[in-house]
């Protein structure tokens, strides 16, 4: 396991490393697909497999409509094949504060016009909902925190389109293209029945596969420390194991969460709590304390348990979404400014409310 990356930006520091170590059929999640953003939004977690849920096996039910015609030849799907052991990134982030959090865990979603895109996920939440999700303590879901999130995910599918599809030259379905002569400016609702009939954004990629993710919580101050510890040692490798291992176990954070998994597999959280237990001593003069906590860092340059969870971790969740407006179905310009000034109108009030 080497590392494979070290991301710097405004309050966020991600270290990616390398580790080299019954399949779902989504009927509704194709390229090309569109979907109604303001249905569901602040509850699209409900329709999309994103965060922990105990339900029946499914990764993507949200309702969808085919705008594009002939565009099989257009599509690119790949499985992902374990030739030289497990396929996947170790991910440790450090998040100053929530938002960070948010923006970190969703960093591979992207929805055209939208600053926030897990706010259709999340915004309907509790903070009871969030501590759960993301397996702490619901205290620390509010207040003076900083997070860092260590994530590990194995991708099992991925689909884009080739480079030679472009939206606004292919073919639209004469149903759509019907609707959007219905579409006048100035006219308000006359955008927004188009939107609840064929849809906001369109499926542009999409992968799926599982993660699993431990948020460790820290008081601020410690939280800097460590933070300057990495950026001053270059990159992550440059530390021992052993103090690796001490900077995110609870001699140095507030709280340790527990390990979830995207999917909400079970059998994935049993196993993590079976087997990703470490340990510390706390000595003093006439006694010696041990203090026993899960760590999903465990699994840091341990073949033997990466073997193991390449078994367990399946095709039960979205990773990657890629969601882009469905303007191209609007061959005039002056229309086409008008649906997006509304819809862009739209997103920015969904936002701030």
């Amino acid at each position: 396991m080497t590392l494979r990356k070290l991301y710097f930006g405004y309050g966020l520091l991600i270290v990616l490393l390398n580790i080299g170590v019954g399949v779902i059929v989504c009927e509704n999640l194709r390229l090309g697909a569109a979907i109604n953003l303001f249905e569901r939004f602040g509850y699209l977690h409900i329709s999309m497999r994103v965060v922990p849920r105990n339900e029946s096996k499914w990764i993507f039910r949200e309702p969808t409509v085919d705008i594009f015609k002939d565009i099989e030849s257009m599509k690119n799907m790949k499985k992902s094949v374990d030739t030289n052991g497990f396929n996947g990134n170790f991910e440790i982030a450090f998040c100053d504060d929530l938002q960070e959090l948010f923006k970190t865990y969703f960093q591979n979603f992207s929805i055209e016009r939208l600053d926030a895109p897990w706010e259709p996920f999340l915004e309907s939440f509790t903070n009871e909902s969030l501590a759960y999700s993301l397996g702490i303590n619901v205290s620390y879901v509010s207040g003076d925190h900083c997070y860092v999130l260590v994530r590990i995910s194995r991708l099992s599918e991925k689909a884009t389109f080739s480079p030679s599809f472009e939206p606004t030259n292919s073919s639209i379905s004469e149903s759509v293209l019907e609707k959007a002569r219905t579409v006048k400016e100035g006219d308000v609702s006359s955008v927004m029945q188009f939107i609840k009939t064929f849809g906001s954004h369109y499926i542009s990629s999409y992968s799926t596969g599982n993660s699993m993710y431990q948020v460790i919580v820290y008081s601020p101050k410690i939280y800097r420390k460590l933070k300057e510890k990495i950026l001053s040692a270059g990159i992550l490798e440059a530390l021992g194991s052993s103090e690796i291992n001490a900077m995110f176990s609870p001699q140095y954070a507030e709280h340790m969460g527990i390990v979830q998994t995207s999917s909400g597999n079970n059998t994935l959280i049993e196993w993590a709590q079976s087997t990703l237990q470490s340990s510390y001593t706390i000595s003093s003069e006439d006694s010696a304390n041990e203090i026993n906590y899960t760590s999903l860092l465990k699994l840091y340059k341990n073949s033997k348990l990466l073997k193991e969870l390449k078994m367990l971790l399946g095709n039960e969740a979205l990773l990657h979404l890629n969601l882009k407006t469905v303007e191209p179905v609007f061959k005039d310009e002056k229309t086409r400014n008008w649906f997006v000034e509304i819809l862009d109108n739209n997103l920015k009030l969904w936002e701030v409310n």
